[in-house]
């Protein structure tokens, strides 16, 4: 029994390693944005929060800043053109680590993953939330890792004709409970899609 126990560890730790390393790797931030139509040149818009909270106020100041670095103009009256942006903060749990032969599948049910073809005494023996034999780690284990998802969502808009030129989406997942600063942050990334089409990418802060 204790070798066939020990035959069964062996077997399922084996694969294990690219899996841990490819999710450990994977940028926690998402960025994508659309032109729905040519932005005009030189580009200048008006910036509008979507609500005046203190991550917003500051998310809008930095926009500004990091616009006009890039050479765009911002107005604070009278533009034609107006880029509005939501912000908003999920909490979540990452992802639980799976046992599925392909390295890079995930399960994100943070129920206990069944290895694929096992019994349950496998299963139980390596459930880390159900007192098998790796442990039970709890929510603040590695596999549990609390999370928060900043999310921002834009749009760039004409007033005269209600026609939307663009739109734009940045997200990041991080441990950091600064709101304002996370926010800020995302800045330079939202700054550098305005106007363009970006296929959808991950990337990291620095």
């Amino acid at each position: 029994m204790l070798l066939r126990l020990l035959l069964l560890l062996a077997l399922f730790t084996i694969p294990l390693g690219p899996a841990l390393a490819q999710s450990e790797g994977r940028p926690p931030g998402t960025m994508a944005a659309r032109a729905f139509t040519a932005a005009p040149t030189p580009l200048a818009f008006a910036i509008e929060p979507g609500d005046n909270t203190d991550e917003n106020m500051a998310l809008a100041e930095n926009l500004r800043k990091q616009a006009a670095s890039r050479g765009m103009t911002v107005q604070r009256d009278g533009s034609t053109l107006v880029l509005r942006f939501d912000t908003e903060v999920r909490t979540g749990q990452a992802p639980r680590r799976s046992f599925s032969r392909d390295a890079n599948s995930l399960d994100p049910d943070p129920a206990t993953p069944t290895p694929p073809g096992t019994g349950d005494q496998v299963t139980n023996m390596l459930s880390s939330s159900g007192g098998g034999v790796l442990g039970s780690r709890g929510s603040s284990g590695a596999d549990y890792a609390r999370f928060l998802k900043y999310v921002v969502n834009a749009t760039l808009d004409d007033r005269a004709t209600g026609r939307r030129l663009w739109q734009g989406h940045v997200s990041y997942d991080s441990s950091s409970s600064d709101r304002t600063a996370m926010f800020v942050s995302l800045a330079p990334v939202l700054a550098d899609q305005i106007g363009k089409n970006v296929q959808e990418r991950s990337f990291r802060l620095d």
